[in-house]
């Protein structure tokens, strides 16, 4: 009786950490609001605004397409139908300041997207007072840009033309929604890498499939030394093909890339229990920490390097969302990168420390915690393998 509380104490600690991995991969399924694009040319009359709104977005903010819970499928009648309501939000969400004042906007062209996810329109910014008198081209100009702000993860991309030439490009969340724009002025090289930094860090921890990978990776535990040799595995790897990507040198489809993504949680996953069931076998009536006591058998280095190659692809296409800036593209690639290591490396120092620790002082359920883990990343895999492939 003495051994049974912390036994089930063990077993639930285990149970939890796989039921936790199982609801990461279904909660994963409910993708926020995909990313907005503004193209705003500032010209001699006025500023126009090319605006790509997500259509889920719209469902959200609009009642009559039903609501996020119910939406109404897109469709170019019912985009039309609501076309009043559609330029009434965009108005109300994107707008320009100049003196203290905001501009009038009017309605131009709109349309429904090919793949009829998003809404494509037009606003026309005239550069007036507030008595409607037209004004000459201002010196500055504050956009405010955010088109759904109630979306906690949409983040809206701005990119501003004078004569055709991009001069600055922003990409505005709930917590920095404003642009101030100068004209003659141009972005350093520091705006992007700050902006670039933040948006890798915030790919690794909103992609649950990636923690997935790299938890799976560690759950066998071992050395700092070769703990570090993973993870660097990965990182040289996911570096190569994130800049042959982002290059427009190779860049695979997504259909093929995600359910391969999902496919490499699996096998690490897998890899993991073997290796774990293994190493209890040859340890047997040995109180021993978790981990590989081989390390010439430890394949964790070979699949962290080949399966970094496709998780590459992967961040190339989050990157490629954010419409790299081609007069910094060095600068925004590699600030992207080190961002995404950054992220990494939060996980890795997060679970790795807490693993070691428990395995020290609690062999036993330590192996509990590895076992049912990698259960669960096995699990959650599965499950991203098989909705990526059907959907």
């Amino acid at each position: 009786m003495s051994d049974f509380l912390p036994r089930m104490r063990q077993i639930m600690s285990a149970l939890f950490l796989m039921i936790g991995c199982v609801l990461t991969a279904v909660g994963a399924k409910a993708h926020t609001v995909p990313d907005s694009h503004i193209n705003l040319h500032l010209g001699p009359n006025g500023a126009h605004a090319e605006i790509t709104a997500a259509w889920s977005g719209l469902t959200h903010d609009i009642p009559a397409l039903g609501g996020i819970e119910n939406p109404v499928t897109a469709s170019s009648a019912t985009a039309e139908q609501n076309r009043e309501a559609i330029f009434r939000l965009l108005k109300t969400q994107f707008n320009i300041e100049i003196n203290g004042q905001y501009l009038t906007a009017e309605s131009g062209a709109f349309d429904l997207s090919e793949d009829k996810k998003s809404v494509r329109a037009e606003l026309f910014f005239p550069w007036a007072d507030a008595a409607g008198k037209l004004i000459p081209p201002p010196d500055s100009c504050r956009v405010h840009g955010l088109l759904f702000p109630t979306a906690l993860r949409h983040r809206t991309i701005v990119s501003i033309y004078r004569d055709d030439k991009l001069v600055r490009e922003d990409i505005l969340t709930p917590d920095d929604s404003e642009v101030d724009y100068k004209v003659g002025a141009t972005q350093n090289r520091w705006d992007v890498v700050r902006q670039f930094v933040r948006e890798g860090i915030r790919h690794i921890f909103i992609g649950p499939d990636h923690i997935c990978f790299i938890v799976g990776l560690l759950l066998a535990g071992g050395g700092v030394y070769r703990l570090l040799k993973i993870v660097t595995a990965f990182t040289v790897a996911h570096s190569i093909t994130l800049a042959l990507a982002a290059l427009g040198v190779y860049n695979p489809s997504p259909s093929f890339v995600e359910p391969a993504i999902a496919f490499t949680i699996v096998v690490v996953g897998v890899y993991s229990i073997g290796a774990l069931r293994q190493e209890s076998s040859e340890t047997a009536g040995e109180s021993q920490a978790v981990s590989f006591k081989h390390e010439a058998r430890d394949l964790r280095v070979w699949f962290a390097f080949s399966f970094g190659l496709i998780h590459g692809f992967g961040f190339a296409g989050a990157l490629a969302e954010l419409e790299l800036p081609r007069w910094a593209l060095g600068w925004s690639l590699f600030s992207f990168n080190v961002g995404v290591e950054l992220g990494q490396a939060c996980i890795v120092l997060l679970i790795a420390p807490a693993l070691s620790s428990i395995a020290h002082s609690r062999p036993t359920l330590a192996r509990n915690i590895a076992y049912v883990g990698s259960l669960g990343v096995v699990f959650a895999g599965a499950y991203w393998f098989v909705e990526r492939i059907w959907t």
